[in-house]
């Protein structure tokens, strides 16, 4: 199904499942479609209402409430949960795939995603007014001579008040559930589905820990992270699930240089001045300049965002398997068998009588949301 063309409207009723930046997203977009109602299932506190740059105070859900640990994670690695999700501390970054990474979809998704009306320039389209720093700026000689481009932001700056504002689709989705019947947000952790005569039914577990049950749905929309979509399905179907994964890990550093020809005009710490993509690496290097030191010595700011691997030979295994013990073990290791990532994350499970593993290499990496309909 397509979530944001017409196909949409052949579902009357849809639950998203997870209420972060991709269900979110989902949920508002059609939404849009008349006579199309919407249901969000998000366990996570909604204690927020915008960008968190506008608010540096502590909320319930900032804390990690999914902790995983092993060696080459630094400390306090986990999952947070709130309405929202990653949306409201982002930097607002939007960079498509490029033509290279899209070589070997099919014809039809490259031009969905990168043609002259694909879903890329209808982003920069909707948001450009709104998010003026998604368009391109002139970038200074000196940042031009050393291959730095222009990063879009989906953000604002207001240089007046100096506040920066990334865009979240959680203001649209509060206003939405405020004043339309068809638009809905349900606090709860979904843990299963199940189909039946009338649909899909999502088996649900409330704040307070007692079982729920939201029942008739059209079509469900996973977009409950990666490995929380797949130990969903883990729990549907009561066996263990072995797919890919893809991941990616960044690596910052504040570098101090003599005095020079600046890079650019320091403007917010969130508003990178641009980035340089190094292909050889899977890499794209984000760079901004700070205010010079009283001495007139430079600060520069990197950050390495950088993808595990440039195709499937490098993507990592993830084995989600229900327990006996009414948990979830989740283990996320290389295909060639050396552990990256071991992640032991406890939920409640209404089935824990897994026995045997299914291979499900139909869901694709990268993808943030899986579609289940009638």
């Amino acid at each position: 199904m397509d979530i944001f063309g017409p196909e949409a409207m052949m579902h009357r009723r849809v639950a998203v499942i997870g209420g972060g930046l991709a269900g979110l997203e989902a949920a508002v977009r059609m939404a849009s479609h008349p006579g199309i109602e919407v249901e969000v299932v998000e366990t996570g506190p909604s204690t927020r209402r915008r960008h968190v740059n506008w608010d540096t105070s502590t909320h319930s859900g900032d804390e990690k409430v999914r902790w995983w640990s092993s060696d080459g994670w630094g400390f306090d690695g986990g999952l947070s949960e709130r309405l929202g999700g990653r949306s409201l501390c982002y930097h607002g970054v939007l960079l498509g795939l490029t033509p290279e990474e899209l070589g070997d979809w099919h014809p039809r998704w490259q031009e969905r995603l990168s043609g002259p009306r694909g879903l890329y320039a209808q982003v920069c389209d909707e948001l450009g007014p709104g998010f003026p720093e998604l368009r391109g700026s002139s970038l200074s000689a000196a940042a031009t001579r050393i291959g730095i481009r222009h990063a879009p932001q989906a953000a604002r700056y207001d240089d007046r008040t100096g506040q920066f504002e990334a865009y979240s689709p959680l203001p649209e989705a509060l206003r939405l559930a405020a004043v339309s019947d068809r638009f809905r947000i349900v606090r709860g952790r979904a843990l299963s589905l199940r189909r039946t005569r009338r649909g899909w039914d999502v088996d649900v577990e409330t704040p307070a820990g007692t079982p729920s049950t939201r029942r008739g749905f059209d079509a469900c929309v996973l977009a409950s992270s990666a490995i929380g979509n797949i130990q969903i399905l883990a729990r549907t179907t009561g066996e263990s699930i072995t797919t890919t994964i893809t991941d990616h890990f960044c690596v910052g550093a504040l570098v101090r240089i003599e005095a020079g020809e600046s890079l650019g005009a320091f403007r917010h710490p969130m508003l990178w001045m641009g980035y340089r993509p190094v292909p050889a690496l899977s890499t794209n290097v984000f760079v901004l300049e700070r205010p010079a030191l009283p001495n007139g010595d430079r600060l520069i700011s990197l950050m390495a965002v950088i993808e595990q691997g440039s195709g499937p030979a490098d993507f990592s295994t993830l084995m989600v398997q229900p327990s006996s013990t009414g948990g979830m073990a989740t283990t996320h290791h290389n295909d060639d068998g050396l552990t990256r990532r071991s992640r032991s994350c406890r939920a409640g499970s209404p089935r824990a009588s897994a026995s045997s593993e299914r291979d499900l290499p139909r869901f694709a990496p990268r993808h943030n949301c899986v579609v289940f309909d009638r």
